[in-house]
């Protein structure tokens, strides 16, 4: 019996060394499985956009090293290259990785009607102390269709003149015979002030009772409005968009390369004299806006304001150039 438990032991040590010295040839053969399984990218040419906040951005088409940094949503990328797990991207001249399931067509971006109304923060009137929250107090933002959008142009609701010719400048100066005074606007191109300025009379809004100035100071460019009876000049980065019932005003603040956008709403409480009153100013927080061309921004006879838009990071394509893709968005004033 003492020889059997002896062999017995043997044997089963002997089992045992055997089974441990066959482990490191299972899991070799487990790391050349997943070498076969590496990435391998057919070459293609086009652009995505980010559909997942927060999406991870790969140095290289693995996930299990540790990223170090992030997409933001709506981001456009330019791929050159696709895998069964991975897009390659061209950043300058760095390639990327995003993980398909995180990156689609530009139709699959989405904003929310609680998006559209997101702010970063609300000056209310007068105030000086701003507060954050939801437009919807004051407005009504709508995601809509290009063909709904195209149909209000139909309608648009335009009150400027063009009118170049009713005063044009002696020199250098400009003036503007109102009421009760006269408005001088001199230019400066060319002496020694420093900068630069330039005036020129582009029209007028009758319902308003104004004239419009366009001018350029130093590299800014803006329009003035000037009362018809008391010559009171009104500054404006672009002039403001007139509600049909003539009772708002809607200003826009945008600049192609930075960001966010902002926009104030008036009160029209006088016409002759010409008196506004700010309801609120707002900074957007998911959205930016294309005030470039005449359609763009604009009331229809139904009282709503179409604008186009993009979310904040697609409002550039990947090649930093204006997106010819777009949304479209109608405001009802409250």
């Amino acid at each position: 019996m003492k020889h059997f438990i002896i062999f017995f032991w043997a044997l089963l040590s002997i089992s045992c060394n055997l089974f441990q010295g066959q482990q490191p040839a299972g899991e070799s053969a487990i790391v050349e499985e997943k070498q076969q399984k590496e990435e391998v990218f057919v070459p293609v040419q086009k652009e995505l956009y980010v559909i997942k906040e927060g999406a991870t951005k790969y140095k290289i088409p693995d996930i299990n090293v540790k990223a170090q940094s992030q997409y933001s949503y709506g981001e456009p990328l330019w791929v050159v290259g696709v895998s069964e797990h991975f897009y390659k991207c061209n950043e300058g001249n760095e390639e990327e990785y995003i993980l398909k399931e995180d990156a689609d067509n530009y139709e699959k971006l989405k904003l929310t009607q609680e998006e559209l109304e997101e702010s970063n923060f609300i000056l209310k009137g007068s105030q000086r102390n701003s507060t954050s929250g939801s437009l919807s107090t004051y407005l009504s933002i709508s995601l809509i269709t290009k063909e709904e959008y195209q149909k209000a142009i139909k309608n648009k609701v335009d009150f400027f003149i063009g009118d170049t010719l009713t005063f044009q400048k002696k020199g250098k100066i400009l003036s503007i015979a109102c009421e009760e005074a006269v408005v001088k606007f001199k230019d400066t191109i060319g002496e020694l002030s420093g900068v630069d300025e330039s005036y020129e009379y582009i029209g007028r809004i009758d319902t308003l009772n104004q004239y419009v100035v366009s001018s350029q100071v130093g590299d800014g460019y803006g329009e003035i409005t000037i009362d018809k009876t008391t010559g009171r000049k009104i500054t404006f980065d672009h002039l403001p968009f007139i509600s049909p019932n003539r009772k708002h005003l809607f200003m826009i603040t945008t600049e192609i390369y930075s960001e966010p956008d902002s926009f104030s709403l008036y009160k029209v409480e006088s016409i002759t004299p010409f008196v506004s009153k700010p309801i609120i100013t707002a900074e957007l927080s998911n959205w930016k806006i294309y005030n470039i061309d005449e359609n763009d921004v604009f009331f229809s006879k139904n009282g709503y304001l179409y604008v186009s838009i993009n979310p904040m990071n697609s409002f550039l394509d990947s090649k930093g150039e204006l997106n010819k893709q777009r949304m479209y968005i109608k405001i009802k004033i409250k």
